[in-house]
């Protein structure tokens, strides 16, 4: 068994799925769920805009990217204190 293991392929025309098998040991099933969440608003990104450059595929949704920004603000503030 390998650490993670995912396999997506398409169904059926636009419809796709992933299968997914991890590690318990090494991986926790919040940060697999977090992880898949993420390809998902990858491959949303790409749908929306096939031709962007990667470097701005977003990987997060917006509420991620704000609850990371409030987060970073969160732990300077606490450090500096």
């Amino acid at each position: 068994m390998y650490e993670l293991y995912l396999n997506a392929a398409e169904e059926r025309p636009a419809r796709f799925f992933v299968q997914c098998d991890h590690s318990a040991d090494l991986i926790a099933p919040e940060t697999l769920q977090r992880w898949l969440g993420h390809y998902k608003t990858l491959l949303q990104g790409i749908v929306a805009d096939p031709n962007q450059l990667a470097a701005l595929i977003p990987l997060m949704t917006t509420e991620e990217q704000q609850e990371l920004v409030v987060s970073g603000k969160q732990i300077a503030a606490v450090s500096t204190a």
